[in-house]
């Protein structure tokens, strides 16, 4: 198989294993308390089932992503592309074994599928080199990965707030924009459940962390390509 179509199978792979973790999400959601150990056995299945449902709608966005939104893509994703898809399909396949139990069996198997695909598709040393030039923002990435892992033991408010931070870190991390803005969207993503858990200590820590981090992330060699404008082309 050509890398190519390596690649349409890997996002079709996505999409389906993100609308799959979406229905086990609402499933979770709608019935958790009365379905038994598919649900888990959460004492919070409403809560989870929200989580799953937005962890399935990021790995959709990633799947899509992948393939630049169209049907048809010219050329292949660049290895930093491949870095951002494969982490917005592998967290979400992860993380939701914990949430929906049984329920995420399927959806879980087929992302870690598309994820696998990714990384072997392409250039392995490329893959690897995208992420060793850019490695802090790979740092602010796992930091924002801590913070959903956080909140999914907390309470159900607190859950949807440190998810949703979560998920605003590890997409600041790879955005093309300058400093403040990145700033600003890590103190947004950390800041607001640190203050709800402030009582752990780890929580603040963990915020000025990936404040600390994301300063450095933004002024290394790759972050400051990414937010370099474009020069226009040539008529």
């Amino acid at each position: 198989m050509t890398p190519t179509r390596t690649y349409r199978s890997a996002a079709v792979l996505g999409v389906a294993g993100g609308v799959l973790g979406i229905l086990a999400g609402l499933v979770q959601l709608s019935f958790g308390s009365r379905i038994g150990t598919w649900g888990g056995q959460k004492t919070d299945p409403v809560g989870l089932g929200l989580l799953t449902m937005m962890l399935g709608a990021v790995a959709v966005a990633s799947a899509l992503v992948l393939v630049g939104g169209r049907r048809r893509s010219p050329t292949l994703p660049s290895p930093e592309r491949r870095a951002g898809v494969s982490a917005g399909l592998g967290i979400p396949a992860l993380l939701c074994f914990t949430t929906v139990g049984s329920l995420w069996y399927l959806p879980g198997i087929v992302l870690l599928t598309a994820t696998v695909l990714i990384v072997l598709a392409g250039d392995r040393h490329a893959l690897r080199a995208a992420i060793a030039s850019d490695w802090l923002s790979a740092l602010l990435t796992l930091l924002g990965a801590f913070v959903l892992m956080m909140a999914l033991t907390a309470a159900p408010v607190t859950t949807i707030v440190g998810v949703i931070g979560g998920l605003v870190v590890m997409t600041g991390a790879w955005l093309p924009v300058r400093r403040p803005v990145r700033m600003l969207l890590v103190a947004a993503g950390t800041l607001p459940f640190a203050v709800l858990t402030w009582w752990t200590l780890l929580t603040p820590a963990l915020a000025v962390l990936a404040l600390v981090v994301a300063a450095a992330a933004s002024t290394s060699p790759a972050a400051l390509t990414r937010s370099r404008p474009r020069a226009p082309a040539a008529v």
